[in-house]
């Protein structure tokens, strides 16, 4: 049985590593039940949805092949430079992350489309 929650330290090396790329505002791991969520907030132009997802699967290599058939990934990316909000799910049974991607709407246009 893999019980990752008490890996603190592979947690850790994994923040660590996100946070070392250029534009990463925040970066956190959790887990709810078989699920491991990670919460990315970029910044900056170069982080892209492709550089975006590009690092998701090198999170995703962070961990034992045990540990991907176990459990279900959830990434949660929010760009503000770009734009944009960004979903990636991996079923435990699913062999790539799939992606589901936002265009995030300001309180200001919403206001400007009422009057």
């Amino acid at each position: 049985t893999v019980f990752w929650r008490t890996k603190i330290t592979e947690k850790n090396e994994i923040i660590k590593m996100i946070k070392e790329k250029a534009g990463i505002k925040d970066a956190k791991i959790y887990i709810q039940g078989k699920i491991i969520n990670v919460s990315i907030t970029a910044s900056e132009k170069e982080n892209t949805k492709e550089e975006m997802q590009k690092l998701c699967t090198e999170i995703l290599l962070k961990f034992s092949s045990e540990e991907i058939k176990f459990y279900d990934f959830q990434f949660f990316i929010k760009n503000e430079d770009l734009n944009y909000n960004m979903i990636g799910y991996k079923n435990k049974i699913s062999e790539e992350i799939s992606y589901s991607d936002d265009v995030i709407v300001s309180e200001v246009e919403d206001e400007k489309k009422e009057q």
